[in-house]
């Protein structure tokens, strides 16, 4: 039986298939993360064995932006491409499905680097958005306040207030409030 190499774990674990060049296996044979793809690998085992020697145990979540960025960037561009190919005029907006377990700090990194690229956040269910309406000041939520609902579309816009009229009213109020 021949030694285990690098080339074996990346092959097992597909790091090239799921990693998009931001994963990679070192000579260490440890994982290493490239946020930018211009920038530095990082040695995620590294990385734990300094948290370590600071007291700090696994499992700990690492975050990395500069990867959320580059997602949000490579979408918008598809986008574009495709609009482009196709000649498609309409403006679109790409909207992010948020749940209400979501961290704030990814919301606000999506809001954040997203507006240059009109990205959205979900709309429907009310609950769990309270608590993002301040990130960009005084606004209004408008959805589904309950799980569970059916029946023709109409009737339910009606029933959860999901009107022009009522889209409109909450427009005036967010845009009088500025």
């Amino acid at each position: 039986m021949r030694k285990w190499r690098i080339e074996d774990s990346a092959e097992l674990y597909n790091i090239n298939g799921w990693g998009i060049n931001f994963f990679s296996i070192n000579e260490n044979g440890h994982v290493c993360v490239t946020p930018k793809q211009t920038g530095v690998k990082v040695d995620l085992r590294e990385i734990i064995d300094e948290l370590q020697l600071r007291d700090v145990s696994t499992p700990v979540l690492l975050r990395f932006t500069d990867i959320l960025d580059s997602r949000i960037e490579k979408m918008a561009s598809s986008f574009k491409a495709a609009a482009e190919e196709y000649n498609f005029k309409a403006q679109n907006f790409i909207i992010y499905p948020i749940k209400v377990n979501q961290m704030r700090t990814v919301v606000e990194e999506i809001v954040a680097h997203g507006k240059k690229f009109n990205i959205g956040l979900e709309a429907g269910s009310t609950l769990g958005w309270r608590r993002f309406i301040g990130l960009h000041g005084d606004g209004e939520v408008l959805g589904m306040r309950t799980f569970g609902a059916s029946g023709k579309l109409n009737g339910l816009l009606e029933e959860f207030g999901l009107t022009v009229s009522a889209v409109v009213s909450a427009a005036r109020r967010v845009i009088n409030n500025k």
